[in-house]
């Protein structure tokens, strides 16, 4: 049976400018502000649909305007 382990899911969001209210107009970065966090840690998963809820439900939370999610996970044979 096929399990997981060292399961990690994080969220990276990227800006790339802003809005400045003295200026009133938007305002590029030098470089892009990229934000990471992470949403879920667990050390084992039993099998394939739960580590597919897992993701699902962390996605449609974290979801968010430049945000992406980054899964993370190690993938073994249980007998």
């Amino acid at each position: 049976m096929l399990a997981y382990k060292n399961i990690k899911l994080i969220a990276v969001t990227t800006e790339k400018d802003y809005y400045d209210e003295k200026k009133q107009k938007t305002i590029k970065y030098k470089t892009p502000k990229i934000t990471k966090k992470t949403i879920f840690e667990d050390n084992y998963c039993h099998d394939l649909g739960e580590l597919y809820e897992i993701i699902k439900f962390n996605t449609e939370k974290h979801f968010g305007y430049n945000t992406i999610i980054e899964a993370k996970f190690e993938p073994y044979n249980e007998y």
